[in-house]
C-alpha cells in the first residue's frame, strides 16, 4: 500500500518502490444543480424564438430562389433573340469525326480494362522497376534451384556408382576368398 508523504493544496504525494513519486489530483469540479436548472429553463424559454428564426431563414431561402428564377426569366425575355440567334455549341465539326472518336474511346477503354487485369495500368516508374527486380530475383532463384537439383542428382548418381563399384568389388573379393578355401573370412 502507498503511504501519503506530503499534501500541498489538495494534491497528495505518495511514493512507491517501483514507480517513485505518485500524485493524485483534486476531484473534478461539478456544476451546481441550481445553475443547471437555470440554463435549462432559459433554453426552453428561447425555443419559440428559435423556431421563429428558423422559419424566417426558410422564407429568406425561398425568396432567394424565387428572385433567381425571376432574374433568369427577365434575362431570357430581354435577350431571348440574341440567345436564340447564336449557333448551337458543337463538339465535333462533322458527323464523320464523331464516329472515329467514339471508336477510339471504346478501344482505349478496352485497352485499359486489359491492362488492369495484368496490373500494369498507370504504374509509376519506381513500382515498375520494383516489379521487374522481383521478377529477375524470382528467375535467378528458380535457376539456382534447378542448378542445385542437378547437383544433387549428380551427387546421387555418383554415390550410386561408388556404391555399385564397392558392392561389386566386395562380391569379387568374397568370391576370390571362397575359391581360395577361406569361406570363414568371406562372411
Amino acid at each position: 500500500m502507498l503511504d501519503t508523504i506530503e499534501t500541498i493544496e489538495g494534491i497528495k504525494f505518495a511514493s512507491h518502490e517501483d514507480y517513485g513519486y505518485i500524485t493524485s489530483c483534486p476531484p473534478t469540479r461539478t456544476i451546481p444543480t441550481a445553475v443547471l436548472k437555470h440554463f435549462a429553463a432559459k433554453i426552453t424559454s428561447l425555443e419559440p424564438h428559435i423556431k421563429e428564426v428558423q422559419a424566417a431563414e426558410a422564407v429568406a431561402r425561398m425568396e432567394r430562389i424565387v428572385e433567381m428564377g425571376a432574374n433568369k426569366a427577365q434575362h431570357l425575355i430581354e435577350h431571348g433573340n440574341e440567345i436564340k440567334s447564336r449557333p448551337h455549341r458543337e463538339w465535333f465539326t462533322s458527323q464523320k469525326e464523331t464516329i472515329p472518336a467514339r471508336e477510339r474511346y471504346l478501344t482505349e477503354q478496352e485497352e485499359i480494362k486489359e491492362k488492369i487485369g495484368t496490373g500494369m495500368h498507370r504504374m509509376t516508374r519506381k513500382k515498375m522497376q520494383m516489379r521487374e527486380a522481383k521478377q529477375e530475383l524470382a528467375a535467378m532463384h528458380e535457376e539456382a534451384t534447378e542448378q542445385y537439383e542437378e547437383l544433387v542428382k549428380d551427387q546421387r548418381k555418383s554415390r550410386q556408382k561408388r556404391n555399385k563399384i564397392y558392392r561389386e568389388s566386395k562380391e569379387g573379393s568374397i568370391g576370390k576368398l571362397e575359391r581360395a578355401g577361406l569361406e570363414e573370412f568371406a562372411r
